[in-house]
């Protein structure tokens, strides 16, 4: 599928545009529509052709993510990139028409394009909603701090198959789910391990973890995300805009992760 995307995006010429679309419901990486239409951007930029080829990103909300300082420095870096932003735009079907793929939303608008692109809506896994663990949403719901399924103890549940419900600064439920992010799954995944390592091990009352968006000529977006402090919400987002060491520190998170799941795996 990548090498198709890949060969996709070096296929385009003048004249041809390209829509980024973000689907109704919880997808991988929160930042990743943005991060595609940056690459892509960049990409675009390096033929010389950019100025020929128009980008979009549609979103089904105002925003997508975090609160008003990542809206702030991702739009601006949209709207530096001369990257047109839809928001509040609901897919509700694609159809091909005349070369292009149509996508036609809930609001009546129909954009086609050269080349669609985006994160699928995530879900459990089939197994997991055929073993009735699952709510009416797909996922198997977890306590947030523990990871411990509602159903039995002896269930945990990490990463994209969890719901996972945040919190108020009173500890009260804030009706917004955990995001679906490879740092957050990677802290899950250790605080799971160390529970079954020991019993008795006490879980923290803190959750916090970094992001980083590529955003093209070497430069990325960190965004410092604190899921709850103290056993308190709500999450907080600390970012700025795009340099070069936050594309550093993203070929960093990726090497060290690497290095957890391989021997001897390459480095970017």
């Amino acid at each position: 599928m990548v090498a198709k995307l890949r060969d996709r995006i070096k296929a385009l010429e003048p004249g041809d545009n390209v829509l980024v679309t973000i689907p109704n419901g919880p997808y991988k990486c929160p930042p990743a529509p943005f991060e595609f239409s940056f690459i892509i951007d960049h990409l675009l930029r390096e033929r010389g052709i950019r100025e020929k080829v128009d980008v979009a990103l549609s979103s089904p909300r105002p925003f997508p993510f975090g609160g008003p300082p990542v809206k702030k420095v991702f739009m601006a870096a949209a709207k530096e990139k001369d990257i047109l932003y839809l928001p509040e735009y609901v897919v509700d079907e694609l159809y091909e028409k005349d070369g292009k793929t149509v996508v036609k939303y809930k609001n009546g608008e129909e954009v086609a394009a050269t080349l669609v692109l985006g994160p699928y809506t995530q879900k459990a896994p089939a197994f997991l909603k055929n073993s009735g663990l699952t709510n009416e949403k797909g996922f198997v719901e977890a306590d947030l701090f523990s990871l411990k399924s509602k159903v039995s103890d002896d269930i945990f549940v990490l990463g994209d198959c969890a719901w996972l419900m945040l919190i108020k600064g009173d500890g009260t439920p804030l009706g917004k789910p955990h995001p679906k992010s490879g740092t957050f799954a990677a802290a899950q995944a250790k605080v799971v391990g160390r529970q079954l390592a020991s019993p008795d091990y006490e879980v923290s009352n803190r959750r916090c973890g970094k992001c980083f968006a590529e955003a093209g000529k070497e430069t990325g977006i960190t965004l410092n995300v604190t899921i709850f402090e103290n056993g308190k919400g709500p999450p907080s987002f600390v970012t700025g805009p795009p340099d070069n060491a936050g594309y550093k520190e993203k070929l960093k998170w990726i090497n060290e992760l690497m290095e957890g799941f391989f021997d001897d795996p390459p480095k970017l």
